[in-house]
């Protein structure tokens, strides 16, 4: 992944890694998407699976998720805005 830029929205990764970061949600994991805008992106309550993640010094963790509702395609989304399925 050579770059990602914060708009406020979840973005389609165009480059894409199932590295798992130290101390991430494991890879596989079902999530459900608890925060942040559903205006144009992922809608709250949407569930997916985590591919990869990694740990930015400024962001945290970060996931690529596959989202139940567009599947095959890796989004990229900042932690806070995902929980684990119960």
């Amino acid at each position: 992944m050579k770059s990602v830029f914060d708009d406020g929205k979840d973005s389609i990764a165009f480059g894409w890694t199932d590295d798992q970061a130290e101390g991430a949600i494991p890879n596989g994991t079902r999530v459900i998407k608890v925060d942040g805008e559903s205006e144009g992106g992922t809608k709250l309550g949407t569930r997916g699976r985590i591919l990869g993640s990694v740990n930015h010094p400024e962001l945290g963790y970060a996931y690529f998720v596959e989202w139940d509702t567009m599947k095959m395609l890796p989004v990229f989304v900042v932690g806070w805005k995902i929980a684990v399925e119960q």
